[in-house]
Formats: C-alpha cells, sequence, structure tokens
C-alpha cells in the first residue's frame, strides 16, 4: 500500500480547527476497528443470526487486535489464513457494486487506490467482514456479510442467500442525529445545528427496552381494559409502586429497630 494522504476534516465553526491524524509507523499498528461506517443492507442483514455468530464475531476481533496490520498485508500464509483480500467487483453474481457503498465518503470510495475495500473471514462458516483501512490505519467496518453474499461462490452455484435486517430505529435514530451534528458546516449563526441541538440535549428523556410478547401482551390488555392510558403510565405506576415498596420496608426496619 502506498502512503496515506490526509482527509481534511469538516470544521464545525470558523473556530474549531480539525485534529491532526494520528502519525504511527505501518509496522507499529496492530488491527484497531471503527464502526462509523457501519451499515446493514439488502443481503447483509444479521437479524437471523444466532447469538453464537455473534459471539464468532467478537472473537475474531479479539484475534484480529493482535496482529500487525503490516503481517497480514505482506505475509501470504497469514492472508490464507484469514481470508484477506481486497473485494473483486467483477465477480460473478457480486449483489453490489462499489458506487451502492454511498453512505461512505466520496474521499475513500473514489479512491480505490489509496483506501481499497478488503474482506476477511469470521471463520470458514460463518461468514466475512468487509471494509477498508482509513488515513490512520483504522480499519472501517462498513458490511458484515454471514451468509457469504460479498463474493458468491461456484461450489454452490454463485447463489445469493437471504438475510435480513436487524431493526433498532431508535439508537439508529440517535446516531444519524449526532453525525449530522458532528458532520455539520453550519456557522455559529446557523439555526439548524442549535436546533437539533436543543432536541438531543431536552430534559425529556426516552427509553428502549426489549420485552417478548407476553409482557407486550399484557401491558396492552392493561391498556385496552382502562387500568392504564399508556405504557408511560404502566411505567409510572411500577415506579410508584417500587417506591412505596421500599419506603414500607424503611418505615418496618425503623419499627423493629425502635422495639
Amino acid at each position: 500500500m502506498s502512503r496515506r494522504k490526509k482527509i481534511p476534516k469538516p470544521l464545525i465553526d470558523s473556530k474549531t480547527k480539525p485534529l491532526p491524524p494520528v502519525k504511527v509507523a505501518l509496522e507499529e499498528r496492530f488491527w484497531a476497528f471503527s464502526l462509523r461506517y457501519f451499515k446493514q443492507i439488502k443481503h447483509f442483514g444479521i437479524s437471523q443470526e444466532e447469538k453464537s455468530w455473534f459471539a464468532s464475531l467478537l472473537t475474531c476481533l479479539s484475534k484480529l487486535s493482535s496482529e500487525k496490520v503490516e503481517d497480514l498485508i505482506n505475509e501470504r500464509e497469514k492472508k490464507d489464513a484469514w481470508r484477506f483480500h481486497p473485494i473483486n467487483w467483477g465477480a460473478k453474481n457480486i449483489p453490489i457494486s462499489l458506487q451502492k457503498l454511498d453512505w461512505v465518503p466520496p474521499e475513500y470510495i473514489n479512491n480505490q487506490d489509496e483506501y481499497k475495500i478488503f474482506q476477511f473471514q469470521i471463520s470458514t462458516g460463518k461468514g466475512r467482514v468487509v471494509g477498508f483501512f482509513d488515513e490512520n490505519w483504522i480499519f472501517n467496518i462498513i458490511l458484515l456479510d454471514p451468509k457469504h453474499n460479498i463474493q458468491p461462490s461456484g461450489r454452490f452455484g454463485y447463489a445469493i442467500n437471504k438475510t435480513h435486517i436487524l431493526e433498532d430505529n431508535y439508537s439508529m435514530l440517535l446516531s444519524r442525529i449526532n453525525y449530522a451534528m458532528s458532520t455539520s458546516t453550519c456557522t455559529s449563526s446557523c439555526t439548524f445545528k442549535s436546533t437539533i441541538s436543543e432536541i438531543y440535549n431536552s430534559d425529556k428523556h426516552m427509553i428502549y427496552i426489549n420485552i417478548d410478547s407476553d409482557e407486550l401482551a399484557k401491558s396492552e390488555k392493561l391498556i385496552k381494559d382502562g387500568h392504564a392510558s399508556c405504557h408511560l403510565d404502566i411505567y409510572q405506576y411500577g415506579v410508584l409502586y417500587l417506591s412505596s415498596q421500599k419506603e414500607e420496608q424503611k418505615f418496618s426496619n425503623d419499627n423493629s429497630n425502635a422495639d
């Protein structure tokens, strides 16, 4: 790989200066990862994967973090062991083109001499991780490929396997708001950033939780039967109940001590 070129960082306002890139020699750089450009898209969803798949992914990233970047670039044995190589965008039945990675800044996508898109394997049967090295030799993960769709295999007739996107709308919304704020080039007089900041930092809080179907059915029945007007009521009643239980326990303990 050739020497990295510095990509200018966006200015938040005229008084803010971008941080200089980290200057670490390639031979000293261990693998490190970023998810700032990660996205799920058609054929590259992770909803269908079991917990063991996510454990395998974390184990893979942990192991690779102890490897030096230069070793995988230059040593054939390690390249082969990790199935580490650039994506062949002309591969048969490949379901995505380079231009479809439009959420990745064009400074990277349009400069494939410097910022090639690579893959490495999670394990033989667990699929691939797709991404690129930025100017600081951080590997930016852009896609997870549990079904080997990025380069369909001739052993399986170059078939594309169906995947499903795992949705987390609230977290995704917060992430996009944060990204919009961090990359905004608005001046201090622009109302966009101040308005978004006011919404983002408001004193109204939102809690995002996962509940099973039985709990959801019970809460919706309570609302339907008129015991609560909404899910917020159920939460507030729960807080009041637990607080009163705590006070009763304190009162009981105080009386016991007095006796």
